[in-house]
């Protein structure tokens, strides 16, 4: 209960729940399969070499700041927080 009004007065987050279960799902699957994708795509369209590793090491970072980006907008943290820690679990 705390959790949801901690959510709803102080972030202005509304109830992540409203939606179609199988649209969240959807666009869930769709997100992973494309950021997840990212490293994989050089060594799919080159011979693998260390300058396809480092293309490979460079695009994740790209995605994982992206993704860093999009949480933080999202969520209002510090951006440096939400940065951090989306590269260190990245």
């Amino acid at each position: 209960m705390m959790a949801d009004l901690s959510l709803r007065y102080d972030l202005g987050a509304t109830d992540p729940g409203a939606g179609s279960p199988a649209a969240r799902a959807l666009v869930t699957f769709l997100s992973f399969l494309a950021l997840g994708s990212i490293p994989i795509i050089p060594f799919m369209l080159n011979a693998p070499s260390a300058s396809v590793f480092g293309v490979s090491v460079a695009g994740t970072l790209g995605a994982l700041v992206l993704l860093g980006v999009t949480r933080w907008r999202a969520t209002q943290e510090p951006f440096a927080q939400a940065m951090g820690e989306t590269l260190a679990v990245g």
